[in-house]
């Protein structure tokens, strides 16, 4: 059997992580081809795992008419060459053509997965409409549709969808993580770093630098926080992205550039979790984000927003602290209840490793996509 997986972009996000986990699973029993746009990561860890790859050039975030007519004719090309059993796509502009073209084609197993509606995003209301929109076709042209939250379950308003999905959690395997020194000696490597903040708590975002992620109101949180307390907060956040230089700007106009650093993109980011206390995860809009799973997998204790799938992971004041992701105080407050109770954070990392161990394994999460495929 061949499975075609399609994703707009190559970059390595959750979606991206997502479809090489399940790649690579896949390519064990069956013929497997990725197709993608660009040549990111996500390109590298497939072609170094030697899974065939395919380039749709068109293939772009932002909308183009012409780009998408192309885009069109390219999918077709690529389902008459590769003849796939399966075609399973994920994003919101690869399902929207995909699910098309794959009909046109005549593909007898379409699947969908939203790693979170992007309809559910804080936008205006045209393009909410616009993206619900395009989600429903997505969803009336697949033969099967998975989603990775209950929550998004819960918002799928939309006749004739709901008995074509299945909620499936996203789930991390086992990560041979670094010991708390020697991450920290990776990441940073003079030891003036680790010494000037020995008595702070190490705090961590790890995410993609775009407007969803909210990363302006966690600087705002952690300045104001540290402004008055005894024991600072040293604010680590991992990741690239478009607001890459407005956020490094935004640093130094807070004059935090001492206590807030950005250590960019990390190739396999997870296994230097231990070098912190606890994750910051503030986004306006989340599926199941796999950089928390990942943070309670280490047994950090956790601060995220009451958001998407995110409720599903942490049970306030059980296993981490979710907060409003609108509000400073919120995040303040989250944090000053860490930074000042060693005991408590111990705890709730405990906890939450618990939770990922026993809710979000990787084993189920291939097994019930192989499912949906048989099925």
């Amino acid at each position: 059997m061949k499975i075609l997986y399609l994703i707009t972009k190559s970059n390595y996000g959750g979606a991206q992580r997502y479809v090489h986990d399940l790649a690579c699973d896949m390519s064990t029993t069956h013929d497997v081809v990725v197709a993608f746009g660009g040549s990111g990561i996500l390109a590298t860890k497939l072609h170094a795992d030697g899974i065939k790859t395919r380039t749709i050039d068109s293939f772009q975030r932002d909308i183009s008419i012409v780009k998408e007519l192309t885009s069109l004719t390219e999918l077709w090309k690529l389902y008459k060459d590769e003849r796939p059993n399966i075609v399973h796509l994920n994003s919101s502009k690869a399902g929207v053509l995909g699910s098309f073209v794959a009909r046109l084609a005549g593909i007898q197993n379409i699947v969908f997965t939203a790693h979170g509606w992007p309809f559910r995003e804080p936008r205006n209301v045209a393009w909410r409409s616009m993206a619900w929109a395009g989600s429903y076709i997505t969803a009336l042209f697949a033969h099967h549709v998975i989603l990775v939250s209950h929550d998004d379950y819960a918002h799928t308003y939309m006749f004739g969808v709901r008995r074509k999905i299945s909620v499936i959690h996203t789930a991390v395997p086992h990560i041979p993580f670094l010991e708390r020194s020697a991450a920290r000696s990776v990441l940073f490597p003079t030891e003036e770093t680790a010494t000037h903040h020995q008595n702070d708590l190490w705090l961590l975002t790890n995410a993609e630098l775009n407007h969803n992620k909210n990363l302006f109101t966690a600087i705002d949180a952690v300045c104001t926080y540290n402004a008055s307390a005894s024991r600072k907060i040293f604010y680590s956040i991992i990741g690239e992205g478009e607001l890459r230089e407005k956020i490094s700007q935004y640093i130094i106009e807070r004059h935090a550039s001492d206590h807030i650093t950005l250590l960019g993109y990390i190739d396999d980011a997870r296994i230097y979790l231990p070098a912190f206390d606890t994750f910051l995860l503030p986004s306006k809009k989340e599926g199941l984000p796999y950089a928390l799973l990942e943070a309670g997998a280490a047994g950090l204790s956790a601060i995220a927003s009451k958001v998407g799938g995110i409720p599903e992971i942490i049970e306030d004041g059980k296993n981490g602290l979710l907060i409003d992701p609108n509000s400073v105080d919120s995040i303040v407050h989250a944090l000053e209840t860490l930074a000042t109770s060693d005991e408590q954070r111990t705890m709730y990392g405990n906890e939450l490793r618990k939770k990922v161990d026993r809710d979000f394994s990787l084993t189920h999460m291939l097994s019930a996509t192989a499912s949906v495929y048989s099925g």
